[in-house]
Formats: C-alpha cells, structure tokens, sequence
C-alpha cells in the first residue's frame, strides 16, 4: 500500500511541476510580472521552469529521484524564501507544503537517500 500511495504522489507532483514549469517556459503572462517583481530576470524563470519540469519528471522514476527530490526541494526553499521576503505570506503555504513531500517522496522513491544518511562506518 505505502509503495502505491508515494507512486501516485509522485506522478502527481510531476504532473505539477511539469505544468508549472511549462509557464514558465511559456512566459505566462502572471509568471513573468511575479519574476520582475520579485527582481529576478527572465533567463532565471527559464531556468526555474526547467528544473521544475526536468526534476519533476525525474521524480516518478526510481533511479532519478533523490536527485530531483532535492532540486526541488531546493526551488521550494527559494520559492518559500521569495514569498515570505515580498510578504506574500499566502503564497509560502503552497512550497511549504510540497517541500516535505518532494522529499520524501525523493527518499522513498529513490532510495538513494538511505545511503547518503547512512554512516561510513555502516557501510564498511
């Protein structure tokens, strides 16, 4: 059961960060005034929205997703830290919540992150 609940978790969390990302590559009218906004440039939103689409496809695959798991988890770092610098307090919410579950979903799925938090020691 555990196993079918983070398989659908992460095709649904790829399937959102490939829409998500695809305005950003699309130059979503409301993606790009956020982006000046915030004052970062247009190559940054291109390049935000390729790791989102990138990483969140990797996210439904076995041997990919650990490493997308902290990409993205690093894009909703930086995404929550945006929100709550420009005091878009209502807008942190949503990276907050994703944040854990792209990782654990990169630690389960990937099973890479066992190895990482393992010891030296553990493995000799």
């Amino acid at each position: 059961m555990r196993s079918k609940v983070t398989v659908v978790l992460s095709v649904v969390l790829a399937v959102y960060f490939a829409l998500n990302g695809g305005l950003k590559l699309a130059s979503h009218a409301h993606m790009v005034e956020s982006f000046t906004r915030w004052g970062y440039g247009r190559s940054f939103l291109f390049a935000i929205g390729v790791v989102e689409i990138v990483s969140g496809l990797a996210l439904a695959f076995r041997p990919t997703a650990s490493l997308a798991g902290l990409a993205l988890g690093a894009v909703m770092v930086g995404a929550t830290y945006t929100h709550l610098v420009y005091r878009e307090w209502g807008h942190a919410l949503l990276p907050l919540f994703v944040l854990p579950l792209v990782v654990a979903v990169g630690l389960a799925r990937g099973g890479g992150g066992r190895r990482w938090l393992r010891s030296p020691s553990a493995s000799s």
